[in-house]
């Protein structure tokens, strides 16, 4: 059999964010449903530390969203959760 092939993998709506997920929605070769769905997928990333351990331009790429607003620093989106406005 010859020829070039490219599989994605798509998750079901409604399913949860894991590791795999994140990194295949990020690096692309998992489709993305959404915008939505890969800042998600970047702040997956960001939350659990994951994007300061992958190849460089995971992290770079992390701390330019951050910069830009576009996903939170773990400890902005905690002090947030921790300390609701009433």
């Amino acid at each position: 059999m010859t020829g070039n092939f490219t599989f994605y993998l798509v998750k079901p709506k409604g399913a949860t964010m894991d590791n795999y997920t994140a990194i295949g929605l990020c690096e692309g070769f998992i489709e993305a449903e959404s915008e939505e769905q890969v800042i998600e997928a970047w702040q997956h990333l960001i939350n659990t530390g994951l994007c300061w351990t992958l190849q460089g331009w995971f992290g770079r790429t992390a701390q330019s969203l951050i910069e830009q607003g576009v996903c939170e620093h773990p400890r902005t989106a905690r002090n947030e959760a921790s300390h609701p406005i009433s």
